[in-house]
């Protein structure tokens, strides 16, 4: 039997150039990114603005955006999407056109989206979703996120409960559990599907956050989609400006079989 021998690849994760202005009580924000061409293999880039927006301070604790922008729903942090919520459109490239209000107190955070149809992925899909977190002070964070949504072919209904907690000096933990049934109009047809992160991790430096986390999704009646991801890494910002993450990352996949794979990460922020 021939073993199979490892692979290295350089992948650019993700190039981003942004900027920001500010007048009064004005805000505006704009970012643009390539984009891959029919895969990330093809070679061929699209510019792309994954996100463009004003705002407008209603207060010193609220304001009003518009424009294009990540939709308000559980946790957002940068590992967590692909292995956990891939299916629920929160991807590097999934924002959304939306109408949006924040409100930020010291004790609850809230944010409502009116969003509608996407030009970068042609999706037609409309809706609104709403956050909403409690801080305990200093300690604990816990909160609950809705999303419903409606396009010509399906209509879909998601939810997620959610929590952020430091356990003791610098150590804290993330956990989130979601879920979404989509129904496919004209047709009795409907899919539930779960999704959960747990992740543990530990600030031996202030710049320096070890972690280990798992993730996956099951999907009902569809044991052979499961996928679970086992996660341990840290990421460092040795500079202002550069992150290193490196990692491993365990993948098991019921349909394509386990797969595994050493991650050696440079964050670059300018």
């Amino acid at each position: 039997m021939l073993a199979t021998l490892p692979t290295v690849a350089f992948i650019p994760m993700l190039v981003e150039v942004g900027g920001v202005m500010a007048y009064g009580d004005g805000f505006a924000y704009a970012t643009i990114t390539p984009k891959p061409v029919g895969g990330s293999s093809s070679g061929r880039y699209d510019a792309v603005s994954r996100e463009h927006w004003v705002q407008y301070k209603l207060s010193d604790r609220q304001g009003l955006r518009v424009g294009r922008m990540t939709l308000p729903f559980g946790l957002r942090i940068a590992d967590h999407t692909a292995p956990t919520r891939e299916d629920f459109g929160f991807g590097s490239f999934d924002q959304r056109y939306a109408l949006g209000w924040d409100l930020l107190t010291d004790d609850v955070a809230v944010s409502v989206a009116a969003f509608g149809g996407s030009r970068l992925d042609s999706l037609d899909e409309r809706g609104a979703a709403a956050s909403v977190t409690y801080m305990f002070p200093s300690r604990l964070a816990i909160g609950a996120s809705l999303l419903g949504a409606d396009a010509v072919a399906s209509a879909r209904v998601a939810g997620s409960l959610f929590a952020r907690w430091r356990v003791w000096g610098s150590t804290y933990a993330l956990a989130e559990v979601a879920g979404q049934q989509r129904s496919t109009k004209g047709a009795d047809a409907s899919m539930v599907e779960a999704a959960t992160l747990l992740r543990a991790g530990w600030f031996p430096l202030e710049s320096m956050d070890v972690f280990a986390q798992v993730g996956g999704r099951r999907i009902q009646g569809a044991y052979e989609a499961t996928k679970l991801r086992y996660m341990v890494g840290t990421d460092w910002k040795v500079l202002p400006w550069v992150e290193l993450s490196p990692a491993y990352v365990f993948d098991e996949n019921v349909e394509a079989g386990p797969s595994h794979q050493l991650l050696a990460q440079m964050h670059v922020f300018w």
